[in-house]
Parts: structure tokens; C-alpha cells; sequence
């Protein structure tokens, strides 16, 4: 169990819970800190596969034209995106972080962006980034007259230990 697993696991339950909820309402305007839901889903999905290209050498994380470039490519590809399309993509880089935060040392060091960091640090950052705009998401269902669903990392351990 890491801190990846606890954010695919509450990744896919946001996605659960939109999936019950009014198509629409992905799309609803809201006064927020994003223009709507998906808007936040997409930007989650973004930045995540921005570090998962950092974290696989694809790119390094202060080539900020191939980081624009990709996020272009990655706005265009997601905007016409059906909710189970975003979940599905969401759901493969954060299953693709997750194996590497098995599969190498949390100790490992390396620079991002002129700032050293362990890679444990680098997953704590991802999964705290995820947990911020649930957060965000949360607000906005109860702004659009919906309940947001429990993800806090307790209700995951709690999970864990009831299934």
C-alpha cells in the first residue's frame, strides 16, 4: 500500500460518484476556482501526466516548451472526452505512478525543476495535488445542489480494513 494506491482508490471513487450524478452537470458553470467539474478532471489528469513524464524521462521538469506543448495535446485530446473516457485516462496514470512507487526507492533523490526532491516526496506531492482539487470538486457539487463523496485518507484505510 502507498500513498498512490490511496489516490488511484480515491481518484476512482470521485469518478463512481460523477458517473451516478446528471451528465450535464460536468459542464455547469460554476463560481469557483475552475469554470466547471470537468475543467478540474481534466487539470488533474494534466499535471499528472506531466509527472508521470518527468518521473519516466520523457521529459525533464524544467523543459517548460515540451511541458506547454504536452499540455496542449493533452487539452485538445481530453475536451471532447466522455466522463468514463476522462476516468479511464485519469485511472492509467495514476495506476502507471503507482507502479512506480513500488517499483523504485522513495529515497531515490533527483532535481525537478532546480528543486531536489525524493521520490516519495514527489508521490506525496502528486497525491496531495489530487486530494486539493477533490476538495475543489466537492465544493463545486455542493454549489451545483449534489453531495461530493468521502475520499479523506482515513475512509481509505477504514476501507481497507472492511472490505
Amino acid at each position: 500500500m502507498t500513498i498512490c494506491d490511496y489516490n488511484v482508490w480515491a481518484h476512482a471513487r470521485v469518478y463512481d460518484h460523477l458517473k451516478t450524478l446528471p451528465p450535464l452537470l460536468l459542464h455547469e458553470p460554476v463560481k469557483s476556482v475552475f469554470p466547471s467539474l470537468f475543467d478540474v478532471l481534466v487539470h488533474v489528469y494534466i499535471i499528472d501526466t506531466g509527472w508521470h513524464a518527468v518521473l519516466t524521462g520523457q521529459h525533464a521538469a524544467d523543459d517548460y516548451g515540451t511541458i506547454r506543448r504536452e499540455i496542449d495535446r493533452l487539452l485538445g485530446e481530453t475536451r471532447e472526452d466522455s466522463l468514463e473516457g476522462l476516468a479511464a485516462r485519469q485511472q492509467q496514470v495514476c495506476a502507471a505512478i503507482a507502479a512506480i512507487a513500488r517499483s523504485r526507492s522513495l529515497t531515490e533523490e533527483a532535481v525537478y525543476a532546480g528543486v531536489p526532491m525524493q521520490l516519495g516526496e514527489v508521490m506525496l506531492h502528486i497525491a496531495n495535488h489530487g486530494t486539493y482539487h477533490r476538495g475543489n470538486i466537492s465544493a463545486m457539487l455542493h454549489q451545483l445542489g449534489h453531495a461530493g463523496v468521502p475520499t479523506d485518507y482515513g475512509f481509505y484505510l477504514y476501507h481497507l480494513r472492511n472490505k
